[in-house]
């Protein structure tokens, strides 16, 4: 079943992502681009708190378009907050002028 593997390579790819040398536990590892995709990981295997959190690590980290506008997704799909998810995109548009494919959105 497609979908199956589909969810055995997110959950995979997330463990792989945390764990480990080569994974966020190694203080060298911890950086904006991973925490974005750890966010990616987790909202793709059903884990909504843990992507908003490392979304959110990723802006502390260093201020990006990708986790603003991931953030923002998060706020119109998950919790219907459409002026949070506004600021959000508005945020990563900041960030990235000429990038359109922030705008789109699923």
């Amino acid at each position: 079943n497609p979908h199956e593997q589909d969810i055995v390579y997110k959950v995979i790819g997330h463990q792989l992502l945390v764990q480990g040398n080569g994974g966020l536990e190694n203080s060298e590892n911890q950086n904006w681009y991973s925490y974005m995709h750890l966010g990616v990981m987790s909202y793709a295997v059903g884990m909504l708190d843990e992507a908003k959190t490392a979304f959110e690590r990723s802006l502390e980290i260093m201020p990006n378009a990708w986790a603003n506008r991931n953030l923002a997704m998060i706020w119109r799909n998950e919790y219907q907050n459409f002026q949070k998810a506004i600021e959000y995109i508005t945020n990563a548009l900041q960030y990235c002028k000429t990038c359109n494919c922030v705008l789109q959105y699923n």
